[in-house]
């Protein structure tokens, strides 16, 4: 029942939820001097799994302090 949810958003996002998934062969595939390779595609989707987490944990402290903020009075 909870692989389900995780299954269809590892389809929706081609598998690259994971930053070292996508963030470090996207970066050696930018890097390597690899004859007629296409694009890395930076624009496309490289910053979600980088920033994502980043706000997502930004937002979940201040939701947490807001929560328990109210608890201690």
């Amino acid at each position: 029942m909870t692989g389900a949810p995780a299954h269809e958003i590892w389809l929706a996002s081609g598998g690259k939820i994971n930053p070292a998934r996508d963030w470090g062969p996207r970066l050696a595939h930018t890097i390597m001097p690899i004859p007629g390779k296409g694009s890395s595609h930076w624009g496309d989707y490289a910053l979600v799994p980088l920033v994502g987490p980043i706000i997502g944990g930004i937002l979940g402290v201040l939701l947490y302090q807001l929560v328990f903020s109210f608890a201690g009075k």
